[in-house]
């Protein structure tokens, strides 16, 4: 028997240029050998402007030179709770979301209403290094019934739009984690308030205007 995903995610973006804050996240893996999967990149880049003034796409990629250290435990930790084994295969805020793309953005926007029981605010943004605020609200955990400390993850990646690969360019390419892949532990109540942080680091040539942090909670 499956287990029940006791999940919920909470999410921000901040642009190496500029920040900008979001609150769904959409985990999309796949691979360029697949077809399926160049099809729902190419829907979610026609239609980005669409979401990403309220949610953030995170594509991991799988069996080819794109893939990064991490990718798999990542695809790999939702197997406890979903059938997994194939691609295109998307998680909006956690929850399985493989059915129809058509759909994706219509979830992650009307997620993106939801009151977040967990605030990240952006605390430190220089050339090499971010900083963020991680809190638990206490108004809205009392609304869920929230009221002891728990633990939550914080995943943090670097995503990079405009990626050449053989016949196609990419956007929302995960780059690089910055924790461990399925997330660093937070212990949390409510009104609680925790800084993390970390130095990045660019290979020569990356355009930063194009390279985003993304970072999210997993709780």
């Amino acid at each position: 028997m499956r287990k029940i995903l006791p999940i919920a995610m909470w999410a921000v973006v901040l642009s190496l240029a500029a920040g900008a804050p979001r609150m769904s996240i959409g985990e999309l893996f796949g691979s360029h050998s697949c077809g399926s999967c160049r099809a729902a990149h190419a829907f979610l880049s026609a239609y980005r402007e669409s979401f990403e003034d309220c949610a953030a796409v995170v594509e991991f990629h799988l069996d080819d030179d794109l893939q990064i250290d991490g990718a798999y435990e990542r695809y790999n930790f939702y197997s406890d709770y979903y059938t997994m084994g194939y691609i295109p295969h998307m998680f909006i805020n956690g929850e399985n979301d493989s059915s129809l793309i058509y759909s994706w953005i219509i979830r992650m926007t009307e997620a993106a209403d939801s009151p977040a029981v967990v605030g990240i605010e952006p605390t430190i943004h220089e050339f090499d290094s971010a900083g963020f605020k991680i809190f638990v609200d206490e108004e809205v955990a009392a609304d869920y019934g929230i009221t002891d400390a728990d633990t939550y993850f914080v995943i943090s990646v670097l995503v990079r739009d405009s990626v050449p690969y053989e016949d196609t360019v990419y956007n929302f390419v995960a780059t690089r984690f910055y924790t461990d892949p399925n997330g660093d532990a937070l212990i949390l109540a409510p009104g609680d308030t925790a800084e993390v942080g970390w130095s990045f680091d660019l290979d020569p040539g990356w355009d930063t205007t194009k390279c985003f942090m993304v970072v999210y909670v997993v709780g």
